[in-house]
């Protein structure tokens, strides 16, 4: 007897416990903004490789551009051509190292949001 009232009580309780969606469709909206999510994270990914594809290839051409430039260069009076050469390198140099900590600092920012997650 004593049982039986406690599997009834016990099946009360549990019956009680029971939590109602808050909507029908929840589940469905949940899964649908989580693979969203993900569908947006391989979008930065592919972005990001983008980015350092051609942020190598910019400075491979800048680099290339500052060693052609001092052939190019006529001798202007007055002026030294090493001058110049040199004023566009110390340029494009420091464009890189700008642009390379910006590189750097966004690939961990998202290499941490993927770890996150």
């Amino acid at each position: 007897m004593e049982k039986d009232e406690n599997q009834h009580t016990m099946k009360q309780i549990m019956s009680e416990s029971l939590q109602q969606m808050p909507f029908t469709d929840f589940e469905d909206r949940v899964m649908d903004q989580i693979e969203k999510k993900e569908a947006r994270k391989l979008i930065w990914m592919r972005h990001l490789r983008l980015s350092w594809v051609f942020f190598i290839i910019g400075s491979f051409f800048g680099i290339g551009l500052s060693i052609y430039v001092s052939y190019l260069i006529p001798s202007l009076p007055g002026i030294n051509p090493d001058y110049i050469t040199l004023i566009i390198q110390v340029l494009i140099i420091g464009i890189i190292a700008l642009n390379l900590e910006s590189m750097i600092r966004y690939t961990r920012e998202k290499m941490y949001d993927k770890a996150e997650d």
